[in-house]
């Protein structure tokens, strides 16, 4: 993850348990589950997503956690080739590999449990 936990961190645990309760590895695991954190910006949405996966992280050590900020096309995609390359997923190091597509096969196909946070997904 790109941040520590955020040990000032207080409240929303509503929010925290409503959200945790959606995605841990244990809910529905032959399907992926999808869940979005909207609102304004500034309102915290990022400092939720932080606390939730270092939560999932803590109570589920075999679980992965991924990052991935939204912030523009480059940091998307290398957010992507960079988890391949922590997987060790062939051709992902390949100069026109499709790393997005490439780590998609790869954790759909997966028996591991994962949590993939993207942030920033404006569009």
């Amino acid at each position: 993850m790109p941040f520590g936990r955020n040990k000032s961190f207080i409240g929303r645990e509503s929010t925290l348990k409503r959200l945790l309760s959606l995605v841990p590895p244990s809910v529905e695991s032959s399907d992926c589950q999808w869940t979005a954190i909207v609102g304004l910006g500034g309102i915290g949405k990022t400092q939720v997503a932080l606390e939730a996966a270092f939560r999932v992280r803590d109570s589920y050590p075999d679980c992965f956690v991924f990052w991935v900020p939204a912030v523009d096309s480059s940091s998307f995609e290398n957010a992507y080739r960079k988890i391949g390359q922590l997987l060790k997923i062939d051709g992902i190091n390949e100069k026109d590999a499709d790393a997005k597509t490439l780590v998609k096969k790869a954790l759909s196909e997966s028996s591991s449990s994962w949590l993939l946070i993207v942030d920033n997904a404006d569009n």
